[in-house]
């Protein structure tokens, strides 16, 4: 239900300051890998700030009520936003600052850019698939190239499939292969532990792309989205206000 809300009702969400904080340092992150990480933390956060500045504006603007606002625990909307920015400042710092220490650089795309937030259009198991890639990077040793997805929230719980598409997708447009893949988790300031891609052959994958394919296919042709109620997916849903399950619109 929050799917169709967002995605083909196109209702207009809840704000939420921990949306924009991601954004802000994904901006971030993607200029100083543009500078080729010679990008200074003072002039990375400055591009943190801009972005956040602009989303907090933006969302003002559309909702000036600030208690219609998603924000995490009882704390106010205003001091939801004032934390969420120093954090965000200090996740700045502390990625520059890991990637200092890891043995692991920016690989470089066939057209000599840094390749960061990566596109790419390819088909997987019949199914057109179209994303971006955070980073790849490349170890200068050993040649090994790895896939890796920046996050600012919570640790991904599901199994990443994620990470294998964005493998499969390198290798379909690019021709080099990826064994691993990793999170890097902005609250820890480091990445997960490695993930084998290999483990998901092409047969697995396909089984996955298809029938989520098919599901999706078979939902919008039957207008067929059921709500999932509950607390957990309830509390930060931004969609919730749209919600025809009325004891979830408060």
């Amino acid at each position: 239900m929050a799917y169709k809300l967002e995605r083909i009702d196109r209702v207009d969400p809840l704000p939420a300051a921990w949306s924009f904080q991601g954004t802000a340092v994904h901006a971030a992150a993607e200029a100083y890998e543009r500078s080729m990480r010679t990008m200074s933390i003072r002039k990375a956060q400055d591009v943190f700030e801009a972005v956040w500045l602009d989303k907090i504006d933006e969302a003002k603007e559309r909702q000036p009520n600030l208690n219609m606002w998603l924000r995490g625990g009882r704390k106010t909307t205003e001091r939801d936003i004032a934390e969420r920015f120093e954090a965000g400042l200090t996740q700045v710092a502390d990625y520059i600052d890991f990637t200092t220490t890891e043995p692991f650089i920016l690989w470089v795309l066939p057209d000599g850019s840094p390749a960061t937030e990566v596109g790419f259009r390819t088909t997987i198991a019949g199914v057109l698939m179209v994303g971006y890639i955070d980073l790849v990077l490349e170890d200068p040793w050993t040649g090994e190239i790895r896939i890796r997805d920046l996050k600012t929230g919570a640790k991904p719980s599901h199994t990443p499939v994620q990470l294998a598409i964005y493998g499969r997708a390198v290798q379909r447009v690019f021709g080099i292969k990826a064994r691993y893949g990793d999170y890097y988790m902005a609250r820890d300031a480091a990445p997960t532990k490695r993930v084998d891609l290999t483990r998901f052959s092409d047969e697995l994958l396909g089984t996955w792309i298809r029938g989520v394919d098919v599901m999706e296919s078979a939902a919008y042709e039957a207008g067929a989205y059921p709500p999932s109620p509950s607390e957990d997916h309830c509390w930060s849903c931004a969609v919730k206000h749209h919600c025809p399950v009325p004891a979830l619109k408060n």
